[in-house]
């Protein structure tokens, strides 16, 4: 049986994996470090099924004890799912991709919240502040393919620096949801 890509990386663990992973380079044991909650041979099988789809590429080997430790990356369009195979979705199945999506951001919120209330406990480095919010946006089709280009170019030139001192992992995400029309004033 074939399983689709919006299928394989939208199921909740999965997909907190490639959350994990993305901007990283990381072992199965560091993945294993971000996500202790998901039982090591679950997530031995849910990266191997990855890999070989070709959401993960192995970027590198490690020698460790005898073997080699196997580093994955999130292939290039890896974890993302293209218009198309949103088009051919229908619409509990969209609604099931996003609500993956905000489930998986909802857990590393509660790591924040949760790392946030350990420094407070113990007087320690606050973790830097989340943002968060929404806005309305009243534009063109052609003004919003313009903002969405733009957005796009933004988050690809962010995403290009690679880690190192005094850069700090951040996980962005952007919603856009067609609202309903204004209701007629009566």
């Amino acid at each position: 049986m074939t399983i689709s890509k919006a299928d394989l990386i939208t199921h909740p663990i999965r997909a907190r994996i490639l959350m994990a992973l993305m901007g990283r380079e990381l072992t199965t044991q560091q993945v294993s470090a971000l996500l202790p909650d998901v039982p090591r041979t679950s997530l031995y099988r849910y990266i191997r099924l990855l890999a070989n789809a070709g959401v993960l590429s192995v970027v590198r080997e490690i020698p460790v004890r005898g073997t080699l430790e196997k580093v994955f990356a999130l292939a290039p369009g890896g974890g993302e799912l293209n218009p198309d195979d949103i088009a051919e979705a229908s619409g509990p199945d969209q609604l099931r991709y996003f609500a993956t999506l905000v489930n998986a951001l909802s857990a590393l919120f509660y790591d924040y919240v949760r790392r946030l209330e350990a420094s407070n406990a113990v007087d320690g480095p606050e973790p830097e502040e989340a943002t968060y919010g929404s806005d309305a946006l009243y534009l063109s089709e052609e003004e919003y393919q313009e903002w969405l280009d733009r957005y796009r170019a933004l988050v690809a030139e962010a995403c290009a620096h690679p880690p190192g001192e005094g850069r700090r992992r951040r996980i962005a995400a952007l919603i856009v949801v067609p609202d309903t029309p204004d209701p007629p004033i009566t």
